[in-house]
């Protein structure tokens, strides 16, 4: 997802796909998940192991499921996201915590 050239109208806070490209905004979301999982771990592990669980994640050590938990598409409403993406908007909204 890119951004459209100048001049082209898109309703505001639109993504488009491009042909050929990747998101500009791909490292971003991998440094900021990698910086909860690494500093907050104790905050997030509850939180996750259930969201893994509740997709029926439960064989293989703890870094192979959450890999393929986090690289799973989901819907965010009417989008499609990544778990990854969930993530991060579950950190915001404070519903990942210690329980």
């Amino acid at each position: 997802m890119l951004a459209l050239p100048v001049g082209h109208h898109r309703p505001q806070g639109a993504f488009q796909r491009r042909k050929g490209r990747s998101c500009q905004y791909v490292d971003v979301l991998k440094v900021g998940v990698a910086a909860l999982l690494v500093f907050k771990r104790q905050r997030c592990s509850r939180w996750l192991e259930r969201q893994m669980k509740e997709m029926g994640l439960v064989h293989g050590s703890e870094k192979e499921r959450l890999g393929q938990w986090l690289g799973t598409k989901t819907k965010l409403g009417q989008r499609d996201a990544s778990q990854m993406c969930r993530f991060l908007y579950a950190w915001e909204d404070g519903q990942v915590h210690c329980i």
